[in-house]
This record gives structure tokens, C-alpha cells and sequence, in this order.
């Protein structure tokens, strides 16, 4: 599959599974715009990968890991930011080092703020990317 034919949604590519279809729709449900960023995260992460394997590949852990996280957290009742901030810390644990910026670029101003506030340890603010919108 060259680059032209890749499907539009490489988040449902990789999502083969039912139950990480359904932990998707959960994650949804617990912090809105959660597949927003992992949907993001693909599309960049497309134009850093060249070939398909290694593109879905890449996609695949981050997923996992992400929706394994939040799965953890909720499993454990930590309260609905923990449980992001946990969704959020499983993805950037399957980004290589390379790729990390690219997870903070993926998320909206809304979301990083709240992971600020979150984690009092965090990169400022001014750490990122100016804010155009809290979509």
C-alpha cells in the first residue's frame, strides 16, 4: 500500500479487535476528544513513516498503550483526570524519543492545559505550541 492508498483513518486500521474498538469508545466517553488525539498522532506520525508496516506498527503500540493505561486507571477509580493523564502517559511510553514532540503537538491547547494543571511538574505552558483554539 503506498502512501496514496493508505486509508484515511489509520486509528481504525489498527483497531481489529471489538474490546479495543469498545476501550476506545470508553476513553471517548471519559475525557471527549481522546480519539481526536490519537487520530492526530496517526496523521503525523504518517508523514514521519514511509513505509506502511512500520507506520502501523508505530500506531498500533501507541493505541495500546494508551487505551491499556486508561484501562488501568479506570480500573483502579482514579478520578477523570488521572485517568488522561494516564491515557496520555501510555501513548508517549510507545513514542520513541523522536516522536515525542509530536504527542504534545497532537493535543488541543485544552488538553495540554489540563495535563499542566494535572502534573504541577510539567513543562510550562510556554513550553507549547501557542494556543489557536480549544476544539
Amino acid at each position: 500500500m503506498t502512501p496514496r492508498t493508505r486509508p484515511k483513518n489509520l486509528l481504525l486500521a489498527v483497531l481489529t479487535k471489538r474490546t479495543d474498538r469498545e476501550a476506545l469508545v470508553q476513553a471517548e466517553i471519559d475525557w471527549p476528544d481522546s480519539r481526536g488525539l490519537l487520530e492526530r498522532l496517526a496523521t503525523a506520525l504518517r508523514a514521519r513513516h514511509a513505509a506502511d508496516d512500520i507506520l502501523y506498527a508505530r500506531i498500533a503500540t501507541i493505541t495500546a498503550g494508551g487505551l491499556a493505561a486508561h484501562r488501568a486507571a479506570r480500573k483502579a477509580q482514579v478520578p477523570d483526570r488521572e485517568r488522561f493523564a494516564a491515557f496520555v502517559q501510555g501513548i508517549a511510553n510507545g513514542l520513541d524519543p523522536s516522536e515525542q514532540p509530536l504527542l504534545v503537538e497532537s493535543m488541543t491547547a485544552a488538553q495540554r492545559r489540563i495535563l499542566s494543571a494535572r502534573l504541577g511538574a510539567a513543562p510550562s505552558e510556554s513550553a507549547f505550541p501557542p494556543e489557536t483554539t480549544d476544539a
